[in-house]
């Protein structure tokens, strides 16, 4: 069956070529209006349809097209092309690779192509074509079309691979469960064949119980998420059911499911009446559905790398774009949750579908090139490689905290005005600008003081004189402005937009309430926790409402000296990571316990807290035995392996007391900033004097006396 809009393009072919015998290849094309590769495609599907009906077919060859009909019979042909688009029999390439698929999928035994031949009523040579095209489409995932005269054809390949492929396939446009519901105007025959595979019971099932298990989750209210959940999830019933399982000794996932996911899989087993033996399947479906909910607390292995990458991504965008995206509240939380999630996908080879990825790129290119460019530079030393459909996800993100922040803000143009009409007439035309364009006067100079330009930070020059202005965009208007001209200065300041600079509408709370505990810093006053908590009485008194995360203590506000080791000898990891906690242990910031998780969270996951070259980062849960927020900063003697062979070995040991997500997010900056400079590194690693290791990880300014 055809949509209008192929059989709208094979109609025209026909009528190009009916009555020729003879047609170039590339001719046909360039009346079409197409590539050259197209024409062939056309031609296929034509021949395609004439094979299905018994008919002589078109020949290509050497980039000639000879059709052996006449313009009668072709007539006749464009009308059998009209007529196919409510052919309930044909089946196109693309939705035969579908059907093969759900057959590889439901079976339990390999196939035999003559089959499956007749089941979608095809020649050899299509069917020939088919599995050539299916080969293509299975090899990125390192899977195999393998076929036996004898035994019959399957598909052969790591088992995590192959739900994989057949996950991803089912998922992207046409989504599987749409021609289940029969959305569209799908051929019977590929209808059919998905309600055998996808029984429609079953998909109305899944939906119920992830909307009810996952209802304060964002699982259970992301239709999209929701439909590739049900279709990773049938994709592991069919194969679990035809006794296809993941690698038990391979298989890094058994481990302790939470509420949520105990729930789900003990449903699906339950309805089902699966019997599952061992725990490494269970663990396979909980983890991989649990990927898709950003509402689920990040695994302790990935909780610093999660923050550190949500971190620098923010940071980049900033710089990028410079755009002032840390001061939304939310952005954070929003991306380190999806990027938790992205982790999960990642390491159990799950890909999520983003079926508004074109509409995001074309809409917000920026943002989503922005996006793009960070992974591409920084994506290997993550170890994460992300498809457009995730880099999508997160432009949205991006996206809606810049119109939320721009509804704050207004974007204003720096300028100058040069006027040889004396200072009152520049006066008169810069309030004239400023009251019909967000524009900030920053001077108004003569012809002769042309160099002031250089030493203020202007973007733009108004002009009531012809001269030339070196280095800076400008425009000629009249002192004052007629409707004419008001028109050329908003089609001049469009055309350099970029260089329009935010400015908030409105007092910052946060950045005024730093600024007085650095006033008050400098004066020697000693800043404790009941100043803090009167200070931040005064400004809620006089509405002015804080955002707590962007007072968060600095790196530099939490450190003193005794809280500093340097040239420390240890025996190996476990010891480094004891007498890096020593001081957080000795000042009551955390429990002996807390202690033991840090290293037995070593020991279940691996070396996961080394960072960076030569960093390591070592924390456990917050519940673990976490009572404040605290860190310790110690340097080896001589530098250990964590067995991180991509950071090892290890110069530099934080230890981190973290009380929550989001109150030690300044010292992951800072950690961070330091990952990004190994020269800094390498420096402080090297420093066996507190105040030079101070000066040179705060700054040449500053020691910790003066912090």
């Amino acid at each position: 069956m055809w949509g209008e809009n192929m059989r709208d393009k094979l109609i025209q072919v026909l009528e190009v070529i009916s009555g020729l015998q003879e047609l170039k290849v590339k001719d046909l094309a360039i009346q079409l209006g197409v590539t050259t590769k197209t024409v062939r495609n056309d031609i296929r599907q034509l021949n395609e349809l004439l094979a299905s009906k018994g008919l002589d077919q078109i020949v290509i060859s050497k980039g000639t097209i000879y059709n052996p009909f006449s313009s009668t019979i072709m007539k006749k042909f464009i009308q059998m092309a009209n007529d196919n688009v409510q052919d309930d029999s044909y089946l196109n390439p693309q939705q035969r690779i579908i059907f093969l698929l759900m057959e590889f999928l439901f079976a339990k035994d390999p196939l035999f192509l003559v089959e499956l031949q007749e089941d979608m009523q095809i020649s050899k040579s299509t069917m020939d074509n088919d599995m050539r095209d299916l080969r293509k489409l299975v090899q990125p995932y390192g899977l195999r079309i393998v076929t036996n005269h004898t035994s019959g054809v399957s598909v052969q390949g790591n088992e995590r691979a192959i739900r994989m492929m057949f996950t991803d396939m089912f998922s992207h446009q046409p989504n599987i469960l749409d021609i289940v519901r029969d959305r569209f105007k799908w051929s019977t025959i590929l209808v059919n064949e998905a309600r055998k595979v996808f029984n429609n019971t079953d998909v109305i099932y899944l939906k119920k119980i992830l909307r009810d298990i996952f209802s304060d989750s964002h699982l259970g209210v992301n239709d999209n998420y929701q439909q590739q959940a049900i279709v990773l999830t049938m994709v592991w019933l069919l194969r679990v059911q035809n006794g296809h399982n993941v690698d038990t000794d391979a298989d890094t996932d058994v481990a302790t499911l939470n509420d949520h996911q105990s729930e789900f899989v003990n449903a699906i087993i339950g309805h089902f009446g699966l019997k599952i033996i061992g725990k490494s399947e269970a663990s396979y479906l909980a983890f991989t559905i649990s990927s898709f909910d950003s509402d689920e607390p990040a695994e302790l292995e990935n909780w610093a790398k999660s923050q550190i990458i949500c971190l620098a991504l923010i940071e980049w965008m900033e710089e990028t774009l410079e755009f002032p995206f840390s001061k939304s509240e939310s952005l954070f939380e929003r991306v380190y949750k999806h990027i938790s999630a992205l982790i999960k996908r990642q390491s159990r080879s799950v890909n999520a579908y983003n079926p508004l990825k074109r509409t995001i790129m074309q809409s917000y290119p920026e943002i989503f090139n922005s996006v793009k460019a960070f992974f591409l530079k920084r994506g290997q030393e993550y170890q994460m490689n992300l498809s457009d459909d995730e880099i999508g996800y997160l432009a949205v993100y991006f996206s809606t905290t810049q119109v939320e922040i721009c509804q704050e803000q207004v974007r204003k143009y720096r300028i100058a005005i040069i006027c040889n009409y004396g200072l009152a007439t520049g006066r008169l035309l810069a309030a004239k600008l400023e009251e019909h364009f967000n524009v900030d006067v920053l001077a108004i100079l003569s012809v002769s003081e042309l160099d002031i330009l250089n030493k203020i930070p202007v973007g733009l020059v108004f002009k009531t004189v012809d001269v030339e202005i070196a280095g800076f965009p400008s425009l000629k208007v009249n002192p004052i402005p007629s409707v004419k001209d008001v028109q050329a200065v908003a089609n001049f300041l469009k055309e350099h937009s970029k260089l329009s600079k935010y400015e908030e509408n409105q007092l910052e709370p946060a950045r005024l309430f730093n600024n007085i505990l650095i006033v008050l810093k400098k004066n020697s006053i000693d800043i404790s926790n009941s100043l803090v908590f009167e200070l931040r009485r005064v400004f809620e008194k006089n509405r002015l409402k804080i955002n707590e995360r962007e007072v968060q203590p600095m790196l530099r506000d939490l450190i003193n000296n005794s809280q500093i080791q340097l040239q420390v000898p240890v025996s190996g990891w476990k010891d480094a990571i004891m007498r890096s906690a020593k001081p957080l242990l000795d000042e009551n910031y955390i429990e002996s316990r807390y202690v033991k998780a840090m290293i037995e969270s070593v020991e279940d996951y691996g070396p996961y807290i080394v960072i960076g070259p030569s960093i390591a980062l070592a924390h456990a849960r917050p519940e673990d035995g976490a009572k404040k927020l605290g860190v310790s900063i110690m340097t080896l003697a001589h530098p250990i392996n964590f067995g991180n062979p991509e950071n090892d070995p290890v110069k530099i040991i934080f230890c981190l007391a973290a009380v929550d997500n989001y109150s030690h997010l300044n010292v992951m900056k800072s950690v961070v900033r330091l990952i990004n400079d190994q020269d800094k590194v390498e420096r402080l690693a090297d420093i066996s004097d507190i105040n030079e290791f101070c000066k040179v990880l705060f700054g040449p300014n500053e020691t910790k006396e003066m912090i």
